[in-house]
């Protein structure tokens, strides 16, 4: 008989915890691309559409394949209804054959994409950061990316009408 009335306590008193909200116009906050590669000469195309009417400030991190470690990042800062395009490459001889970004795209982003290529980091996969993956710089050549919305720009702000 305890037992049943503390049961029926903590059922009284305990608050309902929602672990994941559900969006009610069906749009999200995190978008995942499951899967990039560069591998056998294939380059993976990019395309973030900010469908809102609103500028959106977004944190883009691309993570390599065997355990998920962030390869490189960046801020990017899209006006309402802004189209981002990237290309990911694999580099050449010259570039220690590591995996790159390349955007034509005029939307502001931290660091700047418009000078050029960016290739990513292998300072976190390097022997410092040991792992059973060793420290191979093909482990950039496939992974995931994550989109994670940091916030909208609202009103007449001086950084939203200037995107």
């Amino acid at each position: 008989m305890k037992k049943l009335t503390l049961y029926t306590l903590v059922l009284l008193v305990s608050v309902q915890v929602q672990a994941v909200h559900l969006s009610e116009n069906n749009r999200g906050q995190v978008l995942l691309f499951p899967y990039y590669t560069v591998n056998a000469g294939y380059n993976t195309l990019i395309n973030l559409v900010n469908t809102s009417g609103q500028a959106k400030a977004l944190r883009v991190r691309f993570r390599e394949a065997a355990n998920g470690r962030e390869v490189f990042a960046l801020n990017l800062y899209l006006g309402a209804h802004d189209v981002w395009t990237a290309a990911m490459f694999k580099g050449g001889e010259d570039q220690n054959f590591l995996t790159g970004l390349i955007s034509n795209d005029v939307s502001c982003s931290l660091p700047s994409l418009s000078s050029g290529a960016v290739l990513f980091n292998k300072d976190r996969i390097s022997a410092a950061f040991a792992d059973p993956y060793g420290d191979n710089t093909n482990r950039m050549y496939e992974g995931f990316i994550e989109v994670i919305e940091m916030g909208a720009l609202t009103g007449d702000s001086a950084l939203a009408s200037r995107i």
